[in-house]
């Protein structure tokens, strides 16, 4: 057995505990009040339970054509290595995960994770709800495969058939982008979409990897006037602006990554997530 005392947080409290950790299983077999006699007693450092990420992209599917980027066993093992027990898995996949054969056969495939990993079904052009209830990924603009629109008007067709669902946005306009320009008003505009269809469908609707200040602005105006969204930074847009990398969505100007810590900080932003 092995022990360790320190600051433990959790969701609703912070105090100083101890855990007493099975060398043989790894699993911690009891949490208990600090005593000071611990095998590894820590000061100010805080001790937190696993994490969960919301939105990765493991890329394992049943054509096994990515595999080379991720697959389930490599994306949870990175995962522990990191403090992260539970996973979101994203469905632009070349064989995606969209009505409930293609849903239960990637399924199959997450058996092999060593976290929790919970799947999102992918919403395209000619999809509809699944009969159990699942979390839902839609693309506004170009990703893999054909899950994405071409117009809002195409997006809103089918939205229209999840109402009440709950379903996470990549904000693009499909209009205002190309291969290598995804300036910042084809997220926004995109976003102030996202919250019209959230609100009009009574959707359980969330932002992925807000990546400017005026799409922040739109979702705490939102978030105000009572509509049900909450929204995601991803850590590289917090450290990085647009003199640093290539990413998608692209990296921006200084003056939005200190808006989104600050959208961190005050709570408007809800998550981090990896991406």
């Amino acid at each position: 057995m092995f022990s360790i005392e320190g600051r433990f947080i959790n969701h609703d409290s912070e105090e100083r505990g101890r855990v007493e950790i099975n060398t043989g299983t790894g699993l911690i077999e009891k949490v208990t009040s600090a005593t000071g006699q611990a095998d590894l007693v820590l000061g100010d450092e805080l001790v937190f339970p696993g994490f969960g990420d919301i939105h990765v992209h493991a890329r394992e599917d049943t054509s096994g054509e990515q595999m080379y980027k991720e697959d389930f066993q490599t994306m949870s093992k990175a995962a522990l290595h990191g403090g992260v027990t539970f996973v979101a898995d994203m469905p632009n996949n070349p064989v995606p995960p969209v009505d409930d054969s293609s849903y239960e056969a990637k399924q199959k495939l997450v058996q092999s994770a060593l976290v929790k990993t919970v799947l999102y079904a992918g919403i395209g052009p000619s999809t509809k709800p699944l009969s159990t209830r699942v979390p839902y990924k839609v693309f506004m603009g170009p990703s893999v495969g054909d899950l994405f629109f071409e117009s809002f008007e195409q997006l809103e067709s089918v939205i229209a058939k999840y109402n009440g669902c709950e379903i996470s946005f990549h904000c693009e306009n499909p209009e205002m982008i190309s291969e290598r320009q995804r300036p910042p008003e084809a997220e926004i505009s995109a976003i102030e979409f996202a919250l019209y269809l959230i609100k009009k469908y009574e959707l359980q609707g969330k932002i992925c990897h807000c990546s400017t200040s005026e799409g922040v602005k739109l979702v705490a105006k939102s978030k105000e006037k009572g509509i049900h969204v909450t929204c995601e930074v991803t850590p590289h847009h917090l450290y990085f602006d647009q003199a640093s990398l290539q990413v998608n969505p692209p990296l921006r100007t200084s003056q939005d990554r200190l808006a989104l810590v600050e959208a961190l900080r005050d709570g408007t932003i809800d998550y981090l997530a990896t991406d």
